[in-house]
């Protein structure tokens, strides 16, 4: 992971002024170009087409040098597919275990004021902390590994847990930061929380889950 480029990716601004330069040229050299009837006018061939040349190459070169969203998204992936490969370790789940009910997550997280924030280019407000895990509803226990990592900073967190069903005293999934969710589950002596994305997928989970533990989820 390239901690130094992820943070420009953070800290950098959209170059709209030499977008709007290189656009400006780019329409106004086509433009030169249509109204000449073509390239081989003089007009056209002297200043039309060097302008929409010029107008191209800084919007590419521009463009190039644009950390986009998809570099932080593509860590995020990396994490989710690292947890899902420590995941029969971690929790030393038997080969039959491994096929049961297995409820991949990932997602920013907005917990940490210290993390720095950006909208991207979708929209998407992107957190330079990001989590990913995995939940596994075994016949008799639920078992969970979580990650956490600083796409800034040289920072992770790794939470492995499990407990049987009957061991649960209270299991809580309400509203975070962003449309995440938290979801916690409490025994009489330890708990465990994790960011997870809010879809329909984590909401049928958290259902599976009441019905296995009894609990009403919170």
């Amino acid at each position: 992971m390239d901690r130094k480029r992820l943070a420009k990716y953070f800290s950098q601004k959209p170059p709209i002024p030499f977008y709007i330069a290189g656009g400006v040229l780019l329409a106004a050299g086509v433009l030169i170009v249509l109204i000449q009837g073509g390239v081989y006018n003089a007009l056209s061939y002297y200043f039309g087409v060097p302008a929409a040349v010029a107008g191209l190459l800084i919007l590419c070169v521009t463009r190039g040098f644009v950390i986009r969203d998809a570099e932080a998204d593509k860590q995020l992936d990396l994490l989710a597919a690292r947890v899902d490969s420590e995941l029969p370790d971690a929790l030393k789940l038997t080969a039959k275990e491994q096929e049961l009910e297995r409820v991949p997550f990932k997602s920013y997280v907005y917990e940490n004021e210290n993390a720095k924030y950006k909208r991207g280019s979708d929209k998407v407000i992107r957190s330079s902390e990001i989590g990913a895990g995995v939940f596994v509803l075994c016949n008799t226990r639920f078992c969970a590994l979580y990650r956490t990592a600083s796409l800034v900073e040289d920072a992770e967190t790794v939470s492995a847990f499990e407990t049987p069903y009957d061991a649960i005293a209270g299991v809580t999934y309400v509203a975070a930061q962003y449309e995440t969710m938290r979801l916690t589950v409490e025994t009489a002596d330890t708990s465990f929380t994790a960011i997870v994305p809010n879809d329909a997928l984590m909401d049928d989970f958290s259902d599976r889950l009441k019905n296995r533990t009894g609990h009403t989820v919170l």
